[in-house]
C-alpha cells in the first residue's frame, strides 16, 4: 500500500507544480492548476484551460 501512496504523490507533484508555473505565467489563478489532480480528465480540462484562455504576458524588456 505504501509503494502506491508513494507513486501517486509522486505523480500528482510532478504534474501539479509545472502546471503551476504555467498558470502563473500565463497570468491566470495558479489554483487553477489543482485541476489536474482530477483523475482522467483532469489533465485534459487543465491543457484546455490554457489553450482557450487569454494569457495576460508582460512585454519583456531588453537586458544589457
Amino acid at each position: 500500500m505504501e509503494p502506491l501512496i508513494i507513486s501517486v504523490l509522486f505523480l500528482a507533484a510532478f504534474l501539479l507544480l509545472p502546471f503551476w508555473k504555467i498558470f502563473t505565467r500565463a497570468g491566470l489563478n495558479p489554483y487553477l492548476s489543482l485541476i489536474v489532480l482530477i483523475p482522467f480528465f483532469g489533465f485534459l480540462i487543465g491543457c484546455l484551460i490554457l489553450a482557450v484562455s487569454d494569457w495576460n504576458i508582460k512585454p519583456q524588456t531588453k537586458r544589457l
